[in-house]
């Protein structure tokens, strides 16, 4: 195993002699096994490791416990280590996104400040093909483009990940064979977490199959990969020809853009959009669709995008750019408050409670509440934090699943709310999209589907809502 990961960091050019490495030290099977590669290799590279260890304060003793074990694996090595310790849960809640997103987030924070610190040229990370199919399948589950079923690349940036040539089965087999000790995150068997359902539900099943599915996934990724590099430099060619930035504004002429394949097209829409963005994060196929649908629409027409973005129809072709975000004194009157997630906000202007809690689905759609101050929400799709407030400029909702938006004044026309409901209508917000007008309507984004595991539900008690 040993020889067969030395030949994949060789092909892949991973490291290169007297480099100085990050190890990405957990004290699990996979990163222990990195450890133990690199020292391999350390003397006749001449490379120089260090270490890294996060500790989440997430699994109370266990993961105190993990922390010693990497220290003294470090001190017995004369590795040098660099250790953190942070609240994730606490970190989740002020940011708004799930544990797990907030410990990724978190966890390469400090890589990269470790990096800079000690000047490091790469960073190892102990991500392994089963990791990677994990990933693929994941990103297909949640409707991936093509980069996204091209799943770990075994170098990015700074980042090198030189086990994706071997299974997380084949790492313990071998550390267990040679008596390596290593800890075990009992949080990894919880499948409450997607990645977790489908390392232990999903991928048995499909070794079950057909035994050889890595090798074949494997396979696929390698052809996907190519047609990805393809397709990278053709959008890149169009976007060089097509697009053009001026005072802020992103600008895609139309005329002969209109004669590129459809998929080209959205690709430079989608690349234009994260420019603009400056984040690729929430940026979603049905923003890109809605974008191109434009292209078909009278001169003037315009929708809103995450990001505070703003797409229009102009004689030349479209348009993109970013609204001025308001300043705190400016969005002062719009009475907003953050949802605690789960947890109990008070909504003062409104004097109403809002209550919230995550849970399950069990995939039964009549238990759905008709209540109107009572919601479910497909929790896996809300990536932001959640603001209840009134309306300002620009808020917008999706009303088809097909990606049409429409502006939240444009609802309050059609839905003949009177003036002066308007003014204070309850909106539930995701940055400026709404995900419900309160007794009006909901956003199609966040409604429960069959392919929704997490519901968060929101009920309301007091306002005029309950009387």
């Amino acid at each position: 195993m040993i020889q067969k990961c030395k030949k994949f960091i060789s092909d892949y050019q991973l490291i290169q002699p007297k480099d100085r490495i990050l190890i990405a030290l957990s004290g699990g099977a996979d990163s222990v096994f990195l450890f133990y590669l690199l020292l391999q290799i350390r003397e006749e590279m001449e490379l120089d490791l260090r270490a890294v260890h996060v500790e989440h304060g997430l699994r109370g003793d266990e993961s105190i416990k993990d922390a010693q074990f990497v220290g003294k694996l470090c001190e017995q090595y004369q590795i040098p280590l660099q250790e953190y310790c942070c609240n994730i849960t606490k970190s989740a809640k002020k940011s708004g996104r799930t544990i797990e997103e907030e410990a990724r987030v978190v966890r390469y924070r400090f890589f990269e400040e470790t990096s800079k610190m000690w000047e490091i040229d790469k960073i190892a990370i102990a991500h392994n093909a089963t990791d990677d199919v994990e990933t693929i399948l994941f990103h297909m589950i949640r409707g991936s483009g093509l980069t996204g079923l091209t799943g770990i690349r075994p170098i990015r940036e700074q980042y090198i990940r030189p086990l994706l040539c071997i299974t997380g089965k084949e790492i313990r087999t071998f550390l267990d064979g040679n008596g390596v000790r290593y800890c075990i995150d009992e949080t990894n068997q919880d499948i409450k977490y997607s990645r977790n359902r489908i390392r232990h539900c999903i991928l048995p099943q499909m070794e079950e199959i057909n035994p050889g599915v890595f090798g074949h996934m494997e396979d696929m990724k390698k052809e996907l990969m190519e047609v990805r590099d393809f397709v990278e430099e053709a959008t890149k060619q169009a976007i060089d020809q097509y697009t053009d930035y001026r005072d802020g504004t992103y600008q895609i002429y139309q005329d002969c853009f209109l004669k590129e394949k459809g998929y080209l097209q959205n690709r430079v829409i989608y690349q234009t959009l994260v420019q603009c963005a400056q984040s690729a994060k929430d940026i979603e196929r049905i923003h890109v669709e809605s974008v191109r649908n434009l292209m078909d629409s009278q001169v003037g027409k315009r929708i809103h995008l995450p990001y505070k973005m703003v797409a229009y129809r102009s004689y030349r072709g479209l348009e993109i750019e970013q609204v001025k975000q308001e300043d705190d004194e400016e969005r002062s009157y719009l009475g907003a408050v953050e949802l605690e997630i789960p947890g109990v906000t008070n909504a003062e202007y409104w004097d109403a409670t809002i209550q919230t809690r995550v849970f399950f689905y069990d995939g039964t759609e009549a238990s759905i509440p008709k209540n109107q101050c009572t919601k479910w929400f497909d929790y896996d799709i809300i990536k932001k934090r959640l603001v209840i407030r009134k309306r300002q400029p620009g808020d917008y909702i999706a009303i088809h699943q097909d990606g049409s938006l429409k502006t939240i004044k444009k609802l309050f026309t059609d839905e003949k709310i009177p003036e002066k409901q308007r003014n204070d209508q309850m909106l539930l917000m995701m940055e400026d999209e709404c995900l419900w007008a309160v007794g009006i309507r909901m956003s199609e984004t966040a409604k429960v589907s069959a392919s929704t595991r997490q519901i968060l539900e929101i009920k309301i008690d007091g306002g005029c809502w309950n009387e």
